[in-house]
């Protein structure tokens, strides 16, 4: 089912969204976010407008150096994910409402990064999910030189 996804996506958990550019964005975590329910009934909407539902994931294998561990005892992990088999289309009025919920849900925390007056203007005036995704993704997950 992953393969049906078209990137970059929007993913909503429990704790709120993000945006991934690829497979390994979504299928690479932390053994502490598996068991602290990150995939626990997660929605991904693609750049296509197909939504897809996950119930869940499991461990596959520990990713990178020391098989994942890092200096504080977490390791880095390859998930399997737990689709329900029905892809449905959601409408960019639904994508954009759910995005919101959580940018007021959360309000101090996403005012607190300097950008909550562009990523509101993005929503609004995005014609389209896949131009909304990518201009939230420009911004959201910036790379700043050193």
């Amino acid at each position: 089912m992953i393969d049906k996804i078209e990137f970059p996506a929007v993913v909503f958990d429990n704790f709120s969204f993000r945006i991934v550019n690829n497979r390994e964005g979504l299928v690479i975590t932390t053994k502490a976010g598996l068991k602290n329910g990150l995939y626990d009934k997660i929605t991904i909407v693609d750049s296509n407008g197909s939504s897809f539902e996950v119930t869940g994931a499991k461990k596959i294998k520990g990713v990178g150096p020391m098989w994942g561990y890092n200096i504080f005892l977490n390791q880095n992990i390859l998930v399997e994910l737990n689709f329900v088999q029905k892809v449905n289309y959601v409408a960019l009025s639904d994508v954009k409402k759910e995005i919101l919920k959580w940018l007021n849900k959360e309000k101090l925390f996403w005012k607190s990064g300097g950008n909550f007056k562009e990523i509101a203007e993005i929503i609004y005036e995005s014609e389209s999910i896949k131009t909304m995704i990518i201009h939230l993704d420009e911004v959201l997950n910036k790379i700043y030189p050193i």
